[in-house]
């Protein structure tokens, strides 16, 4: 006996499928959004949340970020500054900034919800890049599985860098990717970019280059990548 399932019409609509998947996404992450900070790895999300805090109060410094720990525990040395160099500031900066917009929620929910959005953004670059290689119907399971994994639900809506670390190296990577296709400047541009400031905030970002350093190699081989500029810049 052939058992037919007729499956719903909007269900085979890719944009309805796909923005479905994003919505999901966010619902699932505003679960106790106002939760104050002493979940798992709370220690680290104090000392993120700490210097966007500092950035709230004393104005925005990029290079010389502090929070509220003088004590030699972090670091072993003597630090009465209570100086954060651990890595470059962007989120904070984004967390201050997106709370000075939005004052009605508390400082904590902002910061998630930051962390959110890059979040939101990081699946839909993971749809693009999937798409891209595999089709439509991966790039809609990678999306889906992405934000909907248990593990990666925490992990992209607390108040720390990796999120937007993350959304920095998938987007940067597309648009490599579209350079590899296209071969415009901008993209690669924008690539540099992107991914500059993936390493900068968190440093073993580095390892999404591998696919951009292949490409090359492959395209112009080892010796005209080292010692012919024109490859690089046209």
């Amino acid at each position: 006996m052939n058992l037919k399932i007729k499956i719903p019409g909007f269900l085979t609509n890719l944009k309805t499928v796909f923005w479905a998947i994003i919505i999901l996404g966010l619902i699932i992450r505003l679960y106790k959004i106002n939760t104050p900070l002493l979940d798992w790895h709370s220690f680290r999300q104090v000392d993120t949340a700490s210097v966007s805090r500092y950035f709230l109060r004393d104005g925005i410094n990029m290079l010389e970020p502090r929070y509220h720990d003088i004590s030699r525990v972090q670091s072993g040395m003597f630090n009465p500054e209570g100086y954060r160099f651990v890595e470059f500031p962007i989120y904070n900066a984004i967390h201050s900034i997106t709370y000075k917009i939005f004052p009605i929620l508390s400082f904590d929910a902002v910061g998630r919800l930051v962390s959110i959005v890059f979040a939101l953004l990081s699946s839909v670059f993971l749809y693009k890049i999937s798409t891209f290689y595999f089709g439509k119907n991966v790039g809609i399971l990678s999306m889906f599985l992405y934000l909907t994994l248990p593990f990666n639900i925490f992990f992209t809506r607390v108040i720390l860098p990796e999120p937007l670390a993350v959304m920095l190296g998938l987007s940067g990577l597309w648009f490599f990717i579209k350079y590899s296709k296209e071969e415009k400047l901008s993209s690669l541009f924008i690539f540099s970019i992107l991914m500059s400031a993936a390493i900068l905030v968190k440093p073993y970002l580095v390892f999404y280059n591998i696919y951009p350093v292949y490409f090359f190699l492959k395209k112009y081989g080892y010796r005209k990548v080292i010692v012919k500029k024109e490859v690089i810049i046209g």
